[in-house]
């Protein structure tokens, strides 16, 4: 995608034109009045260090969104550098990493911050113009993806995953699926390879789909170096589909009409190398795994704490994962 001209004014794409139909909306059976959500009160972070802060959000219809109603704020261009700066010295506020207690991990609220509501996607509109909408975030759950017809899709899809991801028992004609992590050879990124010393075997992070070869203009764009047997081929094959089919189904649930196509087009007029089948989604997939109870810091090194990635696309949507597997194991009765 091209630079703006300097001096030209971009065109605003026709709202009508991206607007859900109410068969394509989400039914109204479905959505409940919500109040709106104000942040937190916030914690001091230390001399030149930031914690995060939440803008207050409005409850808003807006038929550009499947979910039929949104979270809006205002969002001001005339803030973006000190936006930029803020995020740079970013931490994590204190006291609020999981603890353990009667066996169950509990976490505490985020000073600043708002809870994020499952199935409403969180809009910025730019300069308060509605017309000018960007979305910020978007959580789901399979719960909360219920009353759409693609549920039961994505929830097969989340069990081949979680199988393929954590490793399954061999049954009946299946064969037993190794802990994907666990593969011998799995090679962590360069980031990642200096973890804590009492981190787990299969801790780390690792690039599955494709990366870039430095040293040549901005990089030339290769399929990630992995493990070389046919069966770990085969099961990492099968993440990077299962990870395009969730990409197409919930991607489009999470974002606008016009995002999410303006997405597609930008894939598909510049060629763009994706993964797991011909259909756009995402340009690489990492694999991050942490053992239970620590911090993706101690576990996967710089990469699991906060930081700014120069080489983000900003045209490019991103779909977060979360799988955990918090049941105990059976080798020595503790969690795994």
């Amino acid at each position: 995608m091209g630079m703006p001209l300097e001096g030209v004014d971009p065109i605003k794409p026709p709202v009508e034109q991206f607007l859900y139909s109410e068969n394509d909306l989400l039914p109204t059976i479905f959505c409940r009045p919500l109040d709106d959500l104000a942040p937190l009160p916030a914690a001091t972070a230390p001399p030149g260090r930031s914690y995060p802060q939440s803008p207050s959000w409005e409850y808003t219809q807006d038929h550009r969104y499947r979910s039929r109603f949104i979270y809006s704020t205002t969002y001001h261009r005339y803030e973006l550098t000190t936006h930029r700066e803020r995020l740079m010295v970013t931490d994590t506020p204190p006291n609020v990493v999981p603890t353990k207690i009667d066996g169950q991990y509990v976490t505490a609220a985020v000073p600043g911050m708002v809870q994020m509501v499952p199935g409403i996607p969180f809009v910025y509109y730019i300069d308060g113009d509605r017309d000018a909408a960007h979305t910020v975030a978007c959580l789901h759950t399979l719960e909360s993806l219920r009353p759409y017809p693609c549920h039961s899709k994505v929830v097969d899809l989340s069990v081949q995953l979680s199988k393929l991801s954590w490793g399954c028992e061999a049954h009946d004609t299946t064969p037993e699926i190794p802990r994907i992590s666990r593969l011998p050879g799995l090679k962590r990124n360069d980031r990642s390879k200096k973890i804590s010393s009492g981190s787990a075997a299969s801790d780390g992070s690792y690039s599955l789909a494709n990366t870039v070869l430095e040293g040549e203009g901005q990089g030339t764009v290769l399929p990630a170096v992995q493990v070389d047997t046919r069966d770990a081929r085969m099961q990492i094959s099968s993440v990077l589909q299962c990870l395009n089919q969730l990409y197409r189904l919930v991607m489009p649930l999470c974002v606008s009409k016009f995002e999410f196509e303006i997405a597609d087009f930008h894939s598909e007029i510049n060629n763009v190398m994706s993964f797991g089948g011909l259909a756009p989604s995402g340009t690489s997939v990492q694999l991050n795994s942490s053992s239970l109870g620590k911090t993706l810091s101690e576990m996967i090194g710089a990469q699991g704490s906060w930081h700014t990635d120069s080489k983000d696309d900003l045209t490019r949507l991103t779909l977060f994962v979360l799988l955990l597997l918090v049941g105990p194991s059976k080798l020595n009765n503790t969690y795994a």
